[in-house]
């Protein structure tokens, strides 16, 4: 499959899992009253469980076994997890930004970085 179909699955897989991530942050925060970075942390670690599933099977339609792609998957995701963190941490509690702002920010950076480590590494096609 073409590099450009893949990104194109991964931007599909990733909306998703934005949307999902921002609905459970937003559940977390204004509905439950838990800090924003915790609940920002906490829906990242759920979105990467369903992500895994659908990016393991559509869009780069893996072959490897799961064990090897899925312990790849968890260290790019546990990268992307620090780096949203630390994101999170930067713009809402240091430079007290509204916590949807600094998600979306975060959200940017986020899945450049996992986009390119998954598909060069986590998912990359055995020649």
């Amino acid at each position: 499959m073409k590099l450009r179909h893949k990104f194109i699955r991964y931007a599909i897989v990733g909306l998703f899992g934005t949307f999902t991530h921002v609905g459970l942050l937003i559940l977390f925060v204004e509905w439950l009253f838990l800090p924003p970075v915790f609940s920002s942390s906490t829906a990242f670690i759920i979105v990467v469980i369903i992500s895994y599933c659908l990016n393991y099977r559509w869009t780069f339609n893996a072959k490897s076994k799961h064990k090897t792609a899925l312990f790849r998957y968890g260290t790019v995701s546990l990268i992307g997890f620090l780096l949203n963190l630390a994101i999170m941490f930067f713009l809402v509690d240091i430079l007290q930004l509204w916590y949807l702002f600094g998600q979306m920010i975060s959200a940017i950076f986020v899945s450049i970085s996992n986009f390119t480590l998954n598909s060069k590494w986590t998912f990359k096609a055995r020649r």
